[in-house]
This record gives structure tokens, sequence and C-alpha cells, in this order.
């Protein structure tokens, strides 16, 4: 008996599988689909046969059998049925067939799910010579639905038959089908684009060779049920003037129309005879056809569509225009969109042209390309309050609709719905937050978009001051923060000064602290080294601490961009020609401070004086101002721009000069280059405000009077917005807000009295929205920049009553920091005495007395 062989199919694709629910029940088990069957095979003796069975079903599985009288009995092909990759398709191969092979038969047996579905039996024949290929039977043309699966087959005698199907869309180019080698050709999927292709097989062995007559394919679209695409109008004439009514639809196969009326105002339709285009005109009108109906029905095979009805108005002449749909006033939200419609008869058939009115309805100007029955915007919450109407015209004459108001409510904000959750301890239990003096604990916290808070500080440790860094991270809705452990950031012996903490727009942050050393020049005398470590926000780790400059100086305070560049204060340069202060800078990648160049008659102490202020664009652009009284006793106010790409500053720009001083009370920037300046000066007469802006870090300024000003309104917390907006709080003396709205000033307002109450802690986020904190009596509260007003008033925020206590934690002369982010979620670092937070039932907490031991973080989420 010959040997049998399993093949592979090539060019097929594998498969995985899934898990599912234990509660949902499996659907229920059907037997595969047989849908190629094996082919008569013959062969001369010593060679080789082939048979392939294909089937469709879940997870299907072979197997193979052969029978030797007839197909009576049936015995399983021990290790054969092989298949392709996804198991849809199956070979078996009989190398060097014997005589006695002759007339068996073999079958394939598909198995899924527990079902099997044998295929019908193919004959081997083996013969003593070489048979010709002769086709018994020819192939046949196809028809298939696009998308579908279709199978040609060739019946042939002959032995050792190899088989190659071919395709052409001339008939006169044939190109090879990639793997078609065999009796039946499988098309899975097919598209439009395959309707007209022509199919042929040529089959070939050592006797001669054969080809098929060939064959087309018809592919046929889908079937669709019809959809009307372009309804009927509703149309006016004038007596005896035609109407034409047209409609548009789509389906497969195309469907037929018919247009149909009504006289009873649409209680029923009537066909209307030999009305099958998609155009339909009315015959010669009369008053009587005055308000009849008309629609369209379209049809096909899998449905039918009816369209929209269309009035018919028929009047007796030229008539002025008559709304018969006024314009209504319209409620949204900022983003959603606002729309009017109208309707107005007439005869002709009025146009419209719509209007607006900015001035509450006094006067009205046409909107340009507004001229159709409908006018739609999606508004800004600076339209809420336009008034909105249409102007209908004819030939006769013309009407104007009422007015119709738009109301527009601001977006949700940001802080809706948002509140305290229970305090964590961040520090060690080990840790002693004193520095080596003995004087009070230091400690930085910032927060970035995300509302990742980070928390630098300082512990006495076993006789070393330690740098560490505590993170917290929100998480997601619902969940309890994480609060990371501390790492240590640098442990040595010298005196830690902690210099600033950096958050960038990518959620990365650096912190920056000072060491006290020998210095290099005199070991005798004491020099500060400047150190820095960085936060990867993308692996949630603190790298290690590295030196930022090889000089022994002073970073005295500095400011960093997003994309790492810094600028600072800095003393002490050796070797330097400065003298006093100076401008360090170190850009991106860099570990050295340098110096930008001054030239000569600058004034370096002058730049880093307590009014002096500094800027830093995300292109290098760095802007100063400062005040500076002349030898002339002119008082001047002075703005001066550089760059740290080549460290150099420009020329002095004087932006006020008076016998009087300016006095500046707020320095705002983005990393655009966009600056806001706020100063005051007194005239002689009043104190007056003023704002020096920037559009640009190259633009030119522009000042603003703002109008009177009380120096004790200076504001206090104030954020120049990415795109260019402005807010600023005050608290002193009067409890006011200043804003400035794509790029026009809005002059003083008053805030809500309870927003400045004594005691009372701010925090801003990139929007100029706030979180409140009442230090005295433990209320909080937030407040939108966009609407200027509470999203939550005043609320307790424990059940304690009394003074001393803030969310939870007692007020004490070393207050903590009051952080928001852009989304809203926000954090309150508290530096105290607690082990455990005061509750309700322990007012006091567990503190064990004044000793500064514990950092806690309260979210706001």
């Amino acid at each position: 008996m010959a040997a049998l062989v399993t093949v592979a199919l090539l060019g097929a694709c594998g498969g995985g599988g899934g898990g599912g629910s234990p509660d949902v029940a499996p659907p229920a088990a059907t037997a595969p689909v047989i849908t190629a069957q094996p082919s008569d095979t013959q062969v001369v003796a010593g060679g080789d046969a082939r048979f392939q069975a294909s089937a469709q079903g879940t997870a299907v599985s072979w197997s193979w059998q052969r029978s030797n009288d007839n197909g009576v009995t049936w015995a399983t092909v021990a290790n054969a049925g092989t298949a392709s990759p996804d198991n849809s398709t199956s070979f078996l191969a009989i190398t060097a067939v014997a005589a006695s092979d002759n007339n068996a038969r073999f079958r394939a047996v598909a198995t899924s799910s527990g079902l099997q579905a044998p295929s019908s039996a193919a004959t081997l024949t083996v013969s003593t010579q070489v048979v010709t290929p002769t086709i018994s039977v020819q192939v046949l043309a196809q028809q298939v639905v696009a998308g579908g699966t279709v199978t040609f087959a060739i019946t042939a005698v002959g032995t050792d038959l190899q088989y190659q199907w071919q395709s052409s869309r001339d008939g006169l180019a044939w190109t090879d089908v990639a793997g078609a080698t065999l009796p039946t050709l499988l098309l899975s999927a097919v598209n439009d684009g395959a309707n007209g292709t022509l199919y042929r097989v040529t089959l070939r062995n050592s006797a001669g060779s054969v080809t098929s007559n060939p064959v087309t394919l018809t592919v046929t679209p889908a079937v669709a049920a019809p959809t009307i695409t372009q309804q009927p109008v509703a149309t006016a004439v004038t007596a005896p003037n035609t109407a034409t009514f047209t409609v548009a639809a789509t389906g497969q196969p195309t469907p037929t129309l018919q247009w149909q009326r009504s006289t009873n105002a649409g209680v029923s339709f009537a066909d209307l005879p030999g009305a099958t285009g998609p155009s339909y005109t009315t015959a010669a009108t009369t008053l009587p056809d005055n308000g009849a109906q008309f629609r369209a029905v379209a049809t096909n095979s899998a449905g039918t569509a009816t369209s929209l009805v269309a009035t018919l108005t028929v009047g007796a002449g030229l008539s002025l225009p008559v709304f018969t749909t006024q314009p209504q006033d319209v409620n949204v939200t900022v983003g959603q969109t606002a729309t009017w419609t109208a309707a107005a008869s007439g005869v002709p058939t009025p146009t419209f042209q719509w209007q607006l009115s900015t001035d509450g309805g006094i006067n009205f100007a046409n909107i340009n390309g507004a001229t159709s029955s409908s006018y739609s915007l999606v508004p800004v919450a600076g339209d809420s309050g336009k008034r909105y109407r249409v102007v209908a015209g004819n030939s006769q004459g013309t009407a104007t609709s009422r007015t119709a108001v738009l109301s527009v409510a601001g977006p949700t904000s940001v802080l809706a719905g948002r509140g305290w959750l229970p305090g964590a301890r961040l520090n060690r239990t080990s840790d002693v937050l004193l520095d080596q003096t003995g004087a009070a604990p230091q400690s930085l916290s910032i927060i970035d978009k995300a509302g990742r808070v980070h928390v630098l500080y300082l512990s006495l440790n076993t006789g070393a001051l330690e740098v560490l860094a505590a993170t917290s991270l929100p998480r997601a809705q619902g969940m309890q923060p994480a609060h990371n452990a501390p790492v240590v950031l640098s442990n040595r012996l010298a005196l830690f000064l902690l210099d600033g903490l950096w958050q960038a727009a990518n959620g990365n942050a650096t912190a920056t602290w000072r060491e006290l050393v020998p210095c290099a020049a005199d070991p005798t005398e004491n020099c500060f080294r400047n150190w820095q470590a960085t936060y990867n926000a993308g692996t949630e780790t603190w790298g290690a601490a590295t030196t930022i400059s090889d000089q022994e100086l002073a970073v005295l305070k500095g400011i960093y961009n997003d994309v790492g560049d810094r600028i600072a204060a800095v003393s002490g340069v050796p070797g330097s020609s400065l003298t006093g202060l100076g401008l360090g800078w170190r850009q991106a990648g860099q570990s050295n401070i340098e110096t930008l160049a001054f030239g000569t008659g600058d004034l370096i102490g002058d730049l880093f004086t307590l009014t002096a202020k500094i800027a830093l664009s995300n292109d290098g652009a760095v802007v100063l101002a400062y005040v500076r009284v002349g030898t002339d006793g002119a008082a001047n106010l002075i703005a001066r721009r550089g760059s740290i790409r080549n460290g150099t500053l420009a020329a002095e720009e004087i932006l006020d000069s008076r016998s009087a001083p300016a006095t500046i009370n707020g320095f705002w920037s983005n990393t655009a280059g966009q600056v806001v300046l706020l100063w005051y000066q007194d005239n002689g007469t009043r104190v007056t405000q003023y704002a020096s802006t920037l559009t640009s870090s190259t633009g030119a300024w522009t000042t603003t009077d703002l109008g009177p000003w009380s120096a004790s309104t200076a504001p206090v917390l104030g954020v120049l917005t990415s795109g260019g907006d402005f807010f600023a709080y005050t608290s002193k003396g009067t409890c006011r807000t200043l804003r400035r709205i794509n790029g026009t000033w809005m002059g003083s307002t008053a805030l809500p009295s309870a927003l400045c109450a004594t005691n009372t802690q701010w925090a801003m986020d990139g929007s100029g929205n706030l979180l409140i904190v009442n230090e005295f009596d433990g209320r909080w509260a937030s407040f939108d920049a966009s609407s200027q007003s509470f999203v939550q008033p005043f609320v307790n925020s424990t059940p304690t009553t009394g003074a001393g206590f803030v969310l939870g934690t007692r007020w004490s002369s070393l207050p903590g920091t009051l952080l928001l982010s852009d989304s809203g979620i926000g954090a309150y670092v508290s530096v105290n005495s607690f082990d455990a937070l005061p509750t309700a039932a322990a007012p006091n907490g567990d503190s064990r007395g004044t000793t500064v031991k514990n950092l806690w973080n309260i979210y706001f989420k």
C-alpha cells in the first residue's frame, strides 16, 4: 500500500481563540459545512496522488478515511489530515501509489463543536501508463453577490494531472492565480471590481496539456432597501402656473418611483398615473389645488421608502411675504450649535436675509451668506444676549420676523463635582523635619497638569541632612490617590538650602538645592554648590542628583521653561567682571550655568532687586522689568530683552520716566513669549494703574491706562494663559478682579467679598480658576474664572467648630501650600506635629507637642 503524507495549503491565515464570562451561556453548537469536495484522481503506479477538502465552521479539525470496498466500510487514515493554518482546508497526499490502491476511495471528515460532517468520496484510479489529460466536465460560469464566496471546478481524466487556474480581464492576456493548482478554485470576499473577470484552468502531465473554456464571473451588488436622498420641497405658484416637485432615491436594485397626491391634508394618498420619474410637474393649477400635498414612494425588492410631504400653495396672484413660522429664542451651552428657523408665504416665493444686533435690538446688520430659511452658528460665551431676525422679501415687498434672543451658558467648570479626600502622611517616621540650624523646616510643593504632586523637603537623619522628594499620584476618578515613598535625592553633612521645584508641560519635574562646601579658591571660606534632580513622568522615577554648575556661586532664584532652559539670579562668580548680582542661564541639556553678557554701564545690582521681574519663553527669549532711579532724579521703569541662545541682552527700553517712581505690582508671562506687566504711579493727583504688554518676545510694548488704583489692591495671584488671556485677583483693601480677554482689558470689577476674607489662602490654575481655603475657620470654596462665579461656595471642611482647622489640619506658624492643577485636581500640603489628623471626635488630633515632625498631603479631586 502506498505511503500517506499530509500537505498544508499555501497562503492561509492563522487565527486565535478567546475566553468568555462564565456567567454567559455558550451559543448552540452547529456542524461544519463542506464547501469543497475531494475530486477523483488518476495516477500512474509509483506516482503521487492528492486529495483536498474545505469546510466552514468554528474551530474545525480534520481526519481522513479510506474505503477498500466501494464505500461500504471506512477506516481512519493514521497520521493524516494536516490542515491549512486557518483549518479551513485539509490535504491528503499519497506517495508512491501501488497497483493495489486502484479503486480505493477517500473522504475527509470535518469536526466542529463535537459535530462531524463527512465529504463525498473520491476514487483513486491507478493506471499502468500515462493517460493524456481530457476534460470531462467544463468549468461553469458563476454568479455571486458582492462580499460572498464563489467556487469554480473542473472534472477531467488523466494521470498525474497538474492544475493551474488563470484569470483575464479581456480574454487575451491571462495571469496565473497564485496558489490555485487544484481542481477547484475558491474565491472569498469577492468585491464589485471582480465583475466580468474571466477564469480558465490548464491541465497538464507528461503526455500533454489541455485548457478549459473561459467562463465569466458575474458579481452583483448587495441588495439595499431604498433611501430618499433628496426630499421634495413645498412650492408656491400663481394660477395657472404649473408646479414641479423633485425627489431622489438610492437602493439596490435601483428603485422605481411613484408619485402620490393627497387632497385631504395627508389623510390618504392616491397614485398619480404615469408619474414615475424623479420629477413630477402638475397640470395648469387652479385655486382648488391650493393645499394639495405630494410625495413619492421608492420601491425595490428589498423594501420601500416614502419621501416627506411637499405642499402646493396656489395663489390668485402676486402677494407680499407673510411669516408662517417665526424664529424662536435659543438657549445653548458654549460649544453647542444654535439654530433659528423661519418660513414665509408669498408670491413669488420669498427669499431670506438673516440679521444680527449686538446693541440689544437697536440696530441690525445683515449676516453675510445667511440667506436660507434657517441660520446656525456655534456661539462663544460673548455671544450671549445677541439678537437675530430674518427679513423675507419678494418683488412685492418685505416682511421682518420677530427678534429672537440668544442665551449662552458657560461650559461646565473643571472644578465642578470635586471635594477633599482624607489626608495621607508623606514623610518617613524616622524623618526629623529640621535643618542643621534648628530653623523652621524647609519644603517646596508643586502640582502638574494631571494632578501629580511633588514635595521636596529636608530631614535631619543620623547627623546628615537629607534632601527628599515625595510624589503623590491622583489616579483615576473614584480611586484613592497613591502616595509613593519618599526618595532620598542627597545625603550629606553640608548645609542644604532648597531653591525650587519646576514643572514641565510633559509632566517631568526638576528639583534644585544648594550645598555649603569649602571654596576651591580658599578652602577656609564656604561657597555654595548647586544641585538638581529630575523626575521622569514616563517612568515615574526620580533620577540621580547632579551638579548644575562647575562654578562656586549661589543661585538665588530662577525659572524654567517647558523645554528645560533655566535662567537665574546668581552671585559670587569667581574671576568674573560682574560685581554683586548677575544673570545666569543654562540651556536644556547643558550642565553649567553661564552668565549673560552685559554692556558698559549696566547696573547689574538693579536686575534682581525685590521689584525686578524675569520671564523666559520656550524659544529662549528673556524679558526683564525693573525700576531704577537715575542720578538725574528720574525714576525709570525699564525693560530689557535678550536670548539665552546667544547669551546677550538688548539695550534698555524705558516704559515710563517720571519724577515719582513707578511700582511694579505684578509680572506674568507664558512660554509663547507674551508678557503682562502691571504697575502703578502717582502723578501728583491720583494713583493710576497701568498695564504694559507684549504679544510676543519680539513685538512692541503696549501700555494701557487702567484708571485709578489703590496701592493696597496689588494683585496677590494672577495668570497669563497659554492663549493670552489674563486673570488677576486682589485681596488687600478692596476685593477685585482684573481681566484681559481676547486682547481687551475688561477693567477692574468687584469679587465676592468672601473670597478675600482674612486668613484666606488661594491657589490658581493655568486658566485663572481658584481654589480657596480659609486658614482660620477651615472653610473652602472654588471659583470659576470664565464665569467669574463660585463653583462651590464656602463650606465647612470639617464637622469641628472654632478656629484653627484647615481641612482637618491645625493651622500654625508653618502654613501649608495650596495647589491647583489645570485638570481641576488640587492638593493641600501641610507641615505639622500630627501623627493622625484631627477629627470631630478628636479635635486636637494626636499631637504630642509642637515639634514639627510630619508632612501631610490632602487631595482635592
